[in-house]
């Protein structure tokens, strides 16, 4: 299904998990929320949810537009691509868990859906890889897909947000920090591969 392209849907997902996913949402929104009712939080996450998807949607085909307008190569979308990956995994493999992903934001006074989806949930890297992946798409179903893709990372975000009271403790989080390991070698492989194969199209 994904014909010649690089980076497949599963990849695809990993990467967005990565970036956007509850490995750097969960403590943040643990903290944000811990002074909030139950059914606040729940309401936090659903709104939050409907928030993220159509700016995904909009933020992903206007930058494609502009990434079109541009005439870049793909083989130069590539390199960039893997960059970005890179500068994603390697912290995350070397240093186990960012410090960001310790820390988190302070509980702020008046918590609301953009902010949750601004702050926590939405990167410039990641919305960077989004544009990128469908300026990368050659045609409507791998379209689809990427936003498959992102989908099922955003529905892991609203479980994340919804449970984030079962959720709370040591365990989960050690068990996020070494996922969050694992992964981020999976994508620095990536990475390397991507600029690898972009640089020899290059200089094909």
């Amino acid at each position: 299904m994904d014909g010649n392209y690089e980076v497949g849907v599963l990849q695809v997902f990993t990467v967005f998990f990565i970036m956007m996913g509850p490995l750097r949402l969960l403590p943040m929104f643990a903290s944000a929320t811990a002074q909030l009712a139950p059914g606040q939080v729940r309401t936090l996450a659903v709104k939050s949810t409907f928030l993220a998807v159509p700016l995904f949607i909009v933020a992903g085909f206007v930058g494609q537009n502009l990434m079109e307008k541009w005439h870049i190569p793909s083989a130069i979308l590539q390199i960039t691509n893997g960059i970005i990956f890179a500068f994603v995994a390697f912290p995350m493999v070397l240093k186990f868990a960012s410090a960001n992903q310790k820390t988190g934001p302070q509980p702020e006074k008046e918590l609301n859906p953009f902010s949750v989806v601004l702050n926590m949930i939405t990167t410039a890297y990641g919305l960077g890889t989004l544009i990128m992946l469908l300026a990368l798409s050659r045609d409507t179903q791998r379209t689809l897909l990427i936003f498959a893709a992102l989908g099922a990372v955003l529905i892991c975000n609203f479980l994340t947000m919804f449970f984030i009271r079962q959720l709370r403790g040591k365990a989960v989080f050690v068990t996020l920090q070494i996922l969050g390991a694992f992964l981020g070698v999976l994508q620095a492989s990536l990475a390397i591969e991507m600029i690898h194969k972009g640089w020899a199209s290059l200089n094909g």
